[in-house]
């Protein structure tokens, strides 16, 4: 099996919601991505920088996981088209540096 990528847009239920795993721990507990690369809005980036908390949960559920964090300057999170070149762009960069995983 080919090592994982994780490509994921942090949310306001990340990484814990209502005491059980917010989308991003629950992938990366059944999926174990190598390394987890985490879209953050300019709101979710303000408070990830703040608290690490995103960060840390995804520490202490696997340390073996690296993560990067991708501050967009994202206002309008409900907007495709301010996301879309975002998106593309990572993308292409995950791709271009390590063509042999899967994301």
């Amino acid at each position: 099996m080919r090592e994982r990528i994780l490509l994921t847009v942090v949310g306001k239920t990340d990484p814990i919601r209502g005491e059980h795993d917010g989308p991003i721990l629950h992938i990366i507990r059944h999926y174990r991505p190598k390394k987890a690369i985490l879209l953050l809005s300019e709101e979710v980036a303000g408070e990830e920088d703040e608290y690490h908390h995103n960060r840390e949960a995804i520490g202490l559920l696997d340390p073996d996981c690296q993560v990067e964090t991708v501050h967009t300057g994202i206002q309008d999170v409900h907007s495709y088209d301010a996301f879309a070149v975002t998106l593309l762009s990572v993308c292409s960069r995950i791709r271009e540096l390590h063509p042999e995983k899967e994301i």
